[in-house]
């Protein structure tokens, strides 16, 4: 009992020291500022209004996240107009994932070094930097958050045989649902994971179908919501683009894989991983998770940044296990180390390299609605403003792709103004017309 209680004690100090560490890491990133979506929301959101999100679409269209908007209600009650609440949440959120990746890994059964550096892995993967680093990447965090509470708890429930855990399994689900739409690939996860390990007979259906008919229940509903529209994107139809969808995931769940030292060191991996069959079966398993993870979008283009969140936790623990699970003999002792710094390192270097781009994409979105205002302290409330030289993205970092207007009218505390970005004025265009232009980090009024 004492040796457990140490193991316990070993344990959580791990925990606690990564999440230290972890915000440590993240914590340059809070004080980006709000660009593009972030201004839909901005100033417009309180717990009052965010019921009514129960009934109808959040954003654009055709999304169905109804607990969306508290989050960002709590956000704005706690940090009001600071961007610093908004990114903190986020970090922790991203922190948590990360830490049920790791639990939800050991709890089906890999060892717990391999758990702790897959939520290591995970945690500092570049191609989450969308969704942790943006704060209208939310969704995706809040979705995926629910997802492994609703693994690793569907995992508890298994090994202790208990219906308390069963039923929060159940309901993490239903709370995954009414965060974010990715969260429908749950039920075919829970079945690839469960069915390696049981045959397929009536116990079995019973513990999954019922994820299954609520996710039936959740897509009736979502085609009486919206009209039988799937989604607001175009949607691809063909195999080949389904195909080339799971190509672009791939690239980035294995960043930096169009690169040749990257490329080189994932390959050398895989390499000395698959020479057993018992590493080849799990590799084989944890691309059929990835793929399931990404399923709801292989029929949506792009996006993959944020639509591979998900998909990059089994690529994470693949990538553990081929650090730690090969045999490399009498250089074990020095090899694993030696890849462990490197692929961390890599990772860390190129996510703090993303933190800066999203926080000098914020000192753009800064500067042109702040020289705006500086330039022009008051506007009538029917003027129609033409900014030109916008840019919509810096690097791989939104700007204002969509939300200038409401950020101006946020700004000056009017709805009646309207904004066009990058489009002049009309000769015959009258009344109270204002052009603005940016560049070189400067906003220029265009007397016309």
């Amino acid at each position: 009992m004492q040796e457990i209680g140490i193991q316990l004690r070993a344990k959580k100090s791990t925990l606690f020291t990564l999440g230290v560490l972890g915000l440590i890491f993240y914590c340059p990133s809070w004080n980006s500022y709000f660009v593009s979506d972030d201004y839909h929301f901005l100033g417009r959101i309180d717990f009052s209004q965010s019921v009514q999100y129960f009934a109808k679409s959040w954003g654009y269209g055709n999304e169905y996240r109804p607990l969306l908007p508290f989050s960002y209600s709590l956000d704005a009650t706690i940090s009001d107009e600071s961007p610093i609440g908004f990114h903190v949440t986020n970090t922790v959120l991203h922190l948590a994932i990360a830490v049920l990746a790791g639990l939800s890994a050991y709890a089906f059964g890999l060892s717990a070094s391999v758990s702790i550096l897959s939520a290591v892995l995970f945690f500092l993967n570049p191609v989450v930097h969308e969704s942790v680093l943006w704060i209208s990447g939310r969704p995706v965090l809040l979705g995926a958050l629910f997802v492994l509470l609703s693994i690793w708890t569907f995992a508890r429930s298994r090994i202790d045989s208990s219906k308390f855990w069963y039923v929060a399994s159940m309901v993490s689900f239903v709370l995954a649902l009414l965060s974010y739409e990715g969260a429908s690939a749950l039920p075919f996860l829970l079945a690839i994971l469960l069915l390696p390990r049981s045959r397929i007979d009536f116990k079995v259906i019973r513990l999954i179908g019922p994820y299954f008919l609520l996710l039936i229940a959740y897509t009736i509903f979502w085609n009486v919501l919206f009209g039988g529209k799937i989604t607001r994107f175009t949607v691809e139809s063909s195999l080949f683009g389904a195909v080339c969808s799971c190509y672009s995931m791939l690239k980035h769940v294995f960043f930096g894989s169009t690169l040749g030292i990257p490329l080189a060191f994932y390959i050398f991996l895989l390499f000395l991983f698959l020479r057993t069959a018992k590493n080849r079966r799990t590799c084989m398993f944890l691309f059929v998770l990835m793929i399931a993870s990404y399923l709801p979008f292989f029929i949506v283009h792009g996006f993959a940044d944020r639509f591979a969140y998900l998909a990059s936790v089994p690529i994470a623990i693949l990538l553990a296990s081929m650090i730690l699970s090969v045999d490399y003999g009498k250089f074990r002792r020095l090899a694993v180390p030696i890849l462990i710094v490197v692929l961390v390192g890599y990772y860390g270097y190129s996510m703090q390299k993303r933190i800066v781009t999203w926080k000098e994409a914020g000192e753009i979105t800064r500067e042109i609605t702040s020289g705006i205002k500086r330039l022009r302290p008051n506007l009538p409330a029917d003027a129609v403003l033409h900014v030109l030289g916008v840019p919509e993205m810096y690097k791989n970092a939104y700007v204002f792709i969509t939300g200038l207007e409401p950020a101006i009218q946020h700004l000056y505390h009017c709805a009646g103004l309207h904004v066009s970005m990058n489009t002049f004025p009309s000769p015959e265009e009258r009344g109270n017309v204002f052009v603005f232009q940016y560049t070189n980090r400067l906003v220029e009024e265009i007397v016309r």
